[in-house]
This record gives structure tokens, C-alpha cells and sequence, in this order.
């Protein structure tokens, strides 16, 4: 009897232990203080992908991911802003190219290649830090 009792106090005490871990998830999950620490004066790229539009500008950091959080259904893609210009949900996150100074949509390179390839040069800034830093002694993956 006393090592059944034993049993259930320590099933107890997982599943405790669980439910304390999932709340602590939970609640850090859902912590927004990321967000709200970013400096209001950085800003990214972003570009309207509506091939009759294809505005690029910048907008604050902070307001980027504020209206990706409350509009993101899928943990897995980010959805569209609405563009400035036209006014259609076709605008994503973008960067300046290095190199030649265009701005394109992240994440469009070819699969395996890396991110920030530029669709216009070729050119690739992770790339080219990649072979300094292999060439100075450092390791590329």
C-alpha cells in the first residue's frame, strides 16, 4: 500500500510539474516585450509584390512586427502587408541589396542557396562575409 501511495504522489508531481511548464510557455509565448524594447527609430525594407505596383519603402521595425503579429495566422509564413501605394495586401518583408543598392523581397533565393542573393546582381553579402571569414582562418558551414 505505501509504494502505490508513493506512485501517485509522484504522478502528481509530474503532472504538476507539466502543467507548471506548459503555463510558463504559455505565458512567455505571448510575452510581447520583444516588440516593445525595439528602437522606434530602426526601420526595414519592405516591397509591394503586386506586379502593377511595386513600391518599396521603409517602415519602423516596431510597426512591422506589431502588424505581422496581429495578423499572422500561420507560425510558418508571414502574412502580407497592405501597400501603401495601392492599397492591395501584397507587401512583404525586403532588403537592399549591398551590391548594386536594389531592394527585393527576402527569402525569394533558389532553395539551398543562401537568403539574401540578389535576383538583379547576383550577388550575395552572406556570401562574400562567408569567404572572408573562411579565408582569415574562420569556418563556413
Amino acid at each position: 500500500m505505501e509504494e502505490r501511495k508513493k506512485k501517485t504522489i509522484m504522478i502528481a508531481i509530474i503532472v504538476g510539474c507539466v502543467g507548471l511548464a506548459v503555463g510558463i510557455t504559455f505565458m512567455r509565448g505571448s510575452d510581447r516585450s520583444g516588440i516593445t524594447s525595439i528602437d522606434p527609430g530602426n526601420k526595414v525594407w519592405v516591397k509591394c509584390n503586386n506586379p502593377s505596383c511595386g513600391a518599396e519603402y521603409q517602415i519602423p521595425t516596431k510597426e512591422y512586427f506589431e502588424t505581422i503579429e496581429k495578423t499572422r495566422k500561420s507560425l510558418t509564413q508571414n502574412p502580407p502587408l497592405v501597400c501603401q501605394k495601392c492599397k492591395q495586401e501584397s507587401v512583404f518583408l525586403a532588403q537592399e541589396c549591398k551590391v548594386c543598392g536594389k531592394v527585393f523581397i527576402s527569402g525569394t533565393a533558389k532553395p539551398g542557396d543562401v537568403p539574401d542573393r540578389c535576383p538583379h546582381c547576383g550577388q550575395s553579402y552572406i556570401e562574400t562575409e562567408g569567404k572572408k571569414a573562411a579565408g582569415a582562418g574562420g569556418t563556413t558551414q
